[in-house]
C-alpha cells in the first residue's frame, strides 16, 4: 500500500485502478485514503492489533484537516481504552 505525503493537491490527484486502493500519510501512521474504483475518495483510519479499518468521511464532504483530528481522536479514544463496543449482550434471566 503506498505512502504519501497527503494534501489536498495530491489527494485531488489520486486516480482510481482496477481495484480498490488505500493510499496512506507519510505523517500519520494509518491515516489515508481509500480510492474506489469508480473513483470515490473516502478518509479512513486503519488501527489496532487487527487492523481495524475505519472509514471518517467522503473527500470533499469533509476537509483533509477536520479528517486528521478526527482519525487523531480515534486513536486517542482506542489508546486511553475508551473504544465503545461494536455490539451491545445482554444477559437474559431465567
Amino acid at each position: 500500500m503506498p505512502k504519501l505525503l497527503l494534501t489536498d493537491l495530491t489527494i485531488r490527484n489520486l486516480k482510481s485502478a482496477d481495484r480498490q486502493t488505500m493510499y496512506f500519510d507519510k505523517n500519520m501512521h494509518g491515516f489515508g485514503v481509500r480510492v474506489s474504483t469508480g473513483g470515490t475518495k473516502t478518509f479512513a483510519l486503519m488501527y489496532g492489533p487487527n487492523r481495524r479499518l475505519v472509514s471518517i468521511g467522503r473527500v470533499g464532504v469533509i476537509s483533509l484537516a477536520d479528517a486528521r483530528k478526527e482519525a487523531k481522536k480515534v486513536l486517542a479514544e482506542h489508546t486511553l481504552g475508551k473504544v465503545r463496543p461494536e455490539a451491545i449482550t445482554y444477559q437474559v434471566s431465567s
